[in-house]
């Protein structure tokens, strides 16, 4: 298939794409030789990648142009594309995780969205189990074979010259260096520092105390500057840090993610971090995932077979801290949320990781903006991208789910002048695990509406679920009023909601009759 480029889209053609292309070809070759959906599916999104037309990604194009369907096709009906495409998801991921592994790219379908992703991979891959790899300074250097031919004599002008030249660049590099310290010892350096690291200007959290947002993602080295996840989000490489080793963890399914890419690399060991940061109130969020321990890991063990300790400028964030059992297994991302951290007296977040029982580490930092004394309030769409409401508040897309089923519903909610709030959701039998920090009271406000469950799917007696909240029922034989003819909307409320010993608001949405849905969830801190 050949797509030409939309004017004026900034398309990168040719040269740009030659070893994301010459993937796709190694892909095709090794794991989709036979003409199939999955085959037709890859080789539509992308071509339509690498001609620059990843808006056109969408689950009817693809129906119509790469499985042929007709232009009355209806996905509330036909479910080709989403089947294919989890079909495929599937299959990439054990590819990459067996035969794939050392392949200098990766091709990723996020959870969610057919637009594919390259990531790039070092190919240097670290040992499997928990032994500690030895730092560059352990490892001795390879031996000289080489024999060194006589010196010639070096003519007196040449000599001379020389020494005036290293006599000017000393000069100056001691300058550099003076100059350098002076302003390293002021604030202004702190400040100069962070504002070449990361951030978008467009992400709602640099507004709140004027701060840069910083995301870090542990134990990488990128081929470019920035790397941007399934979510949008843009993340640097690992900076910052002091000691520890660098590790790449082959690809695999995390649960309760939609960024896998933030833990396919960490630090691990006895390590620290030193942040520059601007004055002000920031929120931290730790991002983990044990790859080690727990079941179908290769160390086998679990809860309790790894614990560390993280401090803050000094003072505990996390104690003991073990893993596997906050996370409730292994594989599973766990995100620990700190509000309320400010940089230390010298304008830098110093950040250790301290190791008891087997390594400490890290897959991810991040570090957003935020109010004094609160934290950021989560606000979810179930959709597969972000969402600006009319009082121009951004919403997440979905994420921290396990199970259900995407449903975009294009109908036209009038609902308090702010339709897009509905027009996605999650139906079937599923949950979600927020993170939040874990003190204080919580409001949920939970966002339903009728025309989530596809019409095809409907059955007799409509859909009837329960909604609980860390075990406790919040919603009992529960069902959206109106019927599929005339959607209609509503917003249930709960306040003074404490979160569970894991830092955790867990939703579950369990059916009795037909199927569960959610069009948005939304949590601030009272």
């Amino acid at each position: 298939m050949n797509f030409k480029p939309k004017p004026g889209d900034g398309s990168q053609i040719g040269a740009v794409f030659y070893e994301e292309k010459r993937e796709l070809e190694t892909v095709l070759a090794d794991l989709l030789s036979r003409p199939s959906n999955m085959e037709r599916l890859l080789r539509y999104i992308c071509d339509k990648y690498f001609c620059g037309q990843a808006s056109d990604i969408k689950e009817y194009r693809i129906a119509l142009e790469a499985f042929g369907r007709s232009p009355d096709f209806d996905p509330s009906v036909d479910s080709i594309v989403r089947v294919e495409a989890h079909r495929l998801r599937n299959k990439l991921t054990r590819y990459y995780m067996q035969q794939g592994a050392n392949h200098r790219i990766h091709i990723v379908l996020p959870v969610g969205g057919y637009v594919p992703q390259f990531h790039r991979h070092t190919t240097e891959l670290s040992p499997s189990m928990e032994e500690k790899m030895p730092s560059q300074e352990q490892i001795p250097p390879p031996a000289v074979a080489e024999t060194i031919p006589p010196r010639r004599p070096v003519p007196l002008w040449i000599g001379l010259g020389g020494v005036i030249a290293f006599v000017l660049l000393t000069g100056i590099a001691i300058w550099l260096f003076v100059r350098e310290g002076a302003l390293a010892r002021g604030e202004e350096s702190v400040h100069k520092a962070v504002n070449v690291l990361v951030g978008s200007s467009s992400d709602p959290h640099a507004a709140v105390n004027g701060g840069t947002i910083i995301r870090i993602m542990a134990g990488t080295k990128f081929a470019s500057s920035v790397f941007t996840d399934e979510l949008g989000e843009s993340w640097v490489s690992d900076r910052y840090f002091s000691g520890g080793d660098p590790e790449v963890v082959p690809p695999r399914t995390f649960a309760y993610t939609t960024t896998p890419s933030l833990y396919l690399n960490r630090r691990r060991g006895n390590f620290s971090y030193q942040i520059p940061l601007q004055p002000g109130s920031y929120e931290l969020r730790l991002h983990f995932a044990d790859t080690y321990f727990g079941q179908d890991n290769p160390d086998g063990g679990g809860e309790g077979s790894r614990l560390f300790d993280v401090k803050a400028n000094g003072k505990d964030l996390l104690s003991n801290f073990d893993l596997v059992s906050d996370a409730g297994g292994s594989n599973t991302a766990d995100v620990k949320v700190f509000y309320d951290i400010q940089p230390a007296s010298d304008g830098y977040l110093h950040l250790e990781f301290i190791s008891h029982r087997n390594v400490a580490f890290v897959n991810a930092i991040e570090i957003l903006p935020a109010a004094s004394g609160k934290m950021i309030p989560v606000r979810i769409i179930a959709g597969s991208a972000a969402y600006k409401d009319a009082a121009g508040r951004t919403w997440s897309p979905d994420q921290y789910f396990r199970s259900g089923v995407h449903f975009p519903d294009d109908s036209d909610h009038a609902v308090k002048g702010d339709p897009g709030g509905f027009s996605h959701g999650r139906f079937g039998n599923f949950m979600y695990a927020i993170p939040v920090p874990s003190t204080g009271e919580y409001t949920v406000r939970l966002r339903f509406c009728n025309g989530i469950v596809p019409n095809a799917l409907a059955r007799g007696g409509g859909n009837v679920f329960n909604v609980y909240l860390n075990g406790a029922t919040l919603l009992k034989e529960f069902s959206i009023p109106g019927d599929v003819q005339l959607p209609e909307c509503l917003i249930k409320d709960f306040t003074a909601i404490k979160p569970n010993a894991q830092g955790k608001l867990n939703l579950s949405f369990v059916p009795t009759q037909g199927y569960a849905s959610l069009s948005s969830i939304e949590v601030d801190q009272e």
